[in-house]
């Protein structure tokens, strides 16, 4: 596999306007969604601490069972620590380091940060022999007053699992959470990557041996607020599924091969239902082993099918806007971020086996998944209808009044007195922003027709959650330098064309790329019917929404990886020719149209696109 590096440089301020307007920041974006995590700490905060308007809170958790439960998160814009949806969020955390820490850069740091201070949480809470913690906190009283977590005065309560009274779907997500946080530790601390993987064995087998449903054992500290709906093998599986991940032990892939035909839909993922999830981590080592692929690759193929917007068996609602939506979801962008996730890891494994799915009526390759999942990320981040960001402090417009009782009521250092649990009731009526900003948190998001209401009294819209943003962060550590992908902004290109072309520069152009490889030395050829970059046959029209409408219809783009790449047109029986010069570090695409034509610049730059595209599907433009 030849690796080519394409290195391009333009020195024009127009251009660089043109991208400026155009582009999304990742990078801001991903270091402000982890950054989130320290704004829901509970429990003693470290002089590290960025978000500073949080102080101290709850340091007396576990005092009435007489265990030290002092940490971990609160959930949302309550001062409840709810452990399963805090497990799903560290395991969440975890696979995001997992998949895509590699493309962090300094934020891997904080990440392993956020995902540390709950699985330490999850160490305490299974610490006892044989009672496993649940929750800390009583939701209704709670959900009663608007008050500071650093004030709170509501009962603390306590809620554990026993052999007596189960909660095998929330053991078995810390079980999860503990396997999957020893596989992001293992190369930066491999002690404490042991720990956590010999806790998250006896979890298991806590959850596996006593069975039965926290619903039952928590009651009402559970439900209604995070009832287990699909009832508990899901995270049995799930859960089974990390450890043989961690561990390769057979006793563990024999668990989840022998109970997958338990499960139920294939189309639900999150904190509730683990289905998808399974499949599409289990794909990862079942697509190289044909005798351990059935069910899970079909599952997970049909799990995909189910999710593109022109698919016949669609199983879910996209808005006007393009937002992904699930009917019912409590708030929406759960859904949105964890089935995104679950799109660009599945990408990848496709890639790394050259795997395409069909679906009843196309064919999807991990372009196709890519594409997807980055026009969700896009519009949770400002390409939407309100032209608004969902996440908390970026971008020019975003959520001012969040549902979020710290958020909402002054700091510590504002107000130092103690307010109680009605005090805070003022500043919830309140039509002003939120006194503290929550950066990086990211609030349920619109509804089904785009609209967004900013108001705390729609706690739907404008609750941010713990796990509304874990998968989110991995998805924003991807598209920050994503992989499978030439061009990460194909409009940036488009412009940057539009204007090359129009300026009547000719000669020789340089494209800025980066890791690029050749998948393959044999030439490949294109046409209307192969081409899933839009820019053969009638497509040309709608590529980047119709910005090549005066370019001659392309018929076909023959492209040789290490040479040169022929496009020929309508009308015209000769080739065009655009060269490509290898010298073993870059390549040099030469251009002899000059300025007879835009159309025809068009032509020759379109092919040069073409040309850098399938010399390697997975380059980045910088």
């Amino acid at each position: 596999m030849s690796k080519v590096w394409l290195l391009v440089t333009i020195a024009m301020m127009a251009i660089i306007s043109v991208t400026k307007a155009t582009s999304i920041n990742y990078s801001d974006a991903l270091a402000k969604s982890i950054l989130f995590y320290e704004g829901q700490r509970s429990g003693l905060l470290p002089h590290s601490q960025r978000m500073k308007w949080r102080k101290n809170s709850a340091l007396q958790d576990g005092h009435d069972i007489n265990m030290d439960m002092v940490g971990g998160y609160y959930d949302a814009g309550d001062n409840v620590k709810f452990n399963f949806p805090m497990a799903f969020t560290t395991t969440m955390l975890a696979w995001s380091v997992l998949e895509f820490g590699d493309l962090m850069g300094s934020e891997r740091k904080h990440a392993l940060e956020a995902i540390r201070w709950g699985s330490d949480y999850f160490l305490k809470a299974t610490n006892s022999p044989d009672k496993i913690v649940a929750q800390v906190g009583d939701p209704n009283k709670d959900h009663d007053c608007w008050e500071r977590p650093e004030d709170m005065d509501t009962p603390r309560t306590t809620y554990y699992l026993t052999p007596q009274k189960p909660g095998s779907e929330l053991s078995a997500e810390i079980a999860a959470a503990l396997a999957a946080s020893s596989i992001a530790f293992r190369k930066t601390d491999a002690q404490y990557s042991k720990l956590l993987l010999v806790r998250a064995y006896k979890v298991f087998d806590f959850a596996n041996k006593y069975r039965g449903s926290y619903n039952n054992s928590v009651g009402d500290g559970a439900c209604p607020f995070y009832c287990d709906i699909s009832g508990y093998m899901d995270e049995l599986i799930w859960g089974a599924a990390w450890l043989y991940k961690a561990t390769k032990t057979a006793y563990y892939w024999d668990f989840v091969k022998s109970n997958v035909q338990s499960l139920g839909s294939f189309v639900e993922f999150g904190w509730e239902s683990k289905n998808a999830g399974i499949n599409i981590l289990v794909s990862q080592w079942a697509m190289n082993d044909s005798s351990s692929a059935s069910p899970f690759i079909s599952n997970a193929d049909n799990f995909i099918c189910s999710l593109l917007p022109t698919s016949s068996t669609k199983s879910v609602s996209y808005t006007k806007g393009g937002l992904l939506f699930k009917q019912g979801a409590s708030s929406n962008l759960q859904c949105t971020t964890a089935l995104s996730f679950l799109l660009v890891v599945y990408a990848r494994y496709m890639h790394a086996v050259k795997k395409t799915i069909h679906c009843s009526n196309e064919v999807a390759d991990p372009t196709r998944l890519i594409k997807l999942a980055k026009s969700q990320v896009d519009y949770i981040l400002g390409k939407n209808p309100q032209g608004m960001s969902y996440m908390v402090g970026y971008g020019a417009k975003f959520p001012q009044k969040i549902h979020h009782r710290g958020s909402t009521l002054p700091s510590m250092a504002m107000h130092p007195q103690h307010l109680g649990c009605r005090d805070g009731d003022q500043y919830f009526k309140s039509d002003k922003p939120n006194l503290n900003m929550l950066t990086g948190a990211v609030v349920g998001g619109p509804a089904g027709n785009d609209s967004f209401q900013d108001s705390r009294y729609n706690p739907g819209e404008t609750e941010p959650t713990t796990y509304i943003n874990a998968p989110f962060v991995g998805l924003l550590a991807y598209f920050n330098k994503p992989t499978l992908q030439i061009f990460s902004q194909d409009r940036k290109v488009i412009e940057f064309f539009k204007l090359f072309c129009h300026l009547g520069r000719c000669g020789s152009i340089y494209l800025l790329v980066a890791r690029c490889q050749s998948d393959s030395d044999d030439p490949v050829e294109t046409t209307e019917e192969s081409s899933d970059i839009g820019i053969v046959g009638d497509d040309v029209q709608d590529f980047g929404d119709g910005t090549f409408p005066s370019a001659p219809r392309i018929d076909k783009i023959i492209v040789f990886p290490k040479n040169s790449a022929r496009v020929i047109t309508a009308g015209e029986e000769s080739e065009l020719l655009v060269g490509a010069k290898n010298d073993g570090n870059s390549i040099k695409f030469d251009i002899s149209c000059c300025v007879l034509a835009e159309a025809c610049c068009l032509s020759f730059l379109t092919a040069v696109l073409v040309t850098a595209r399938w010399l390697r599907l997975s380059c980045v433009f910088l």
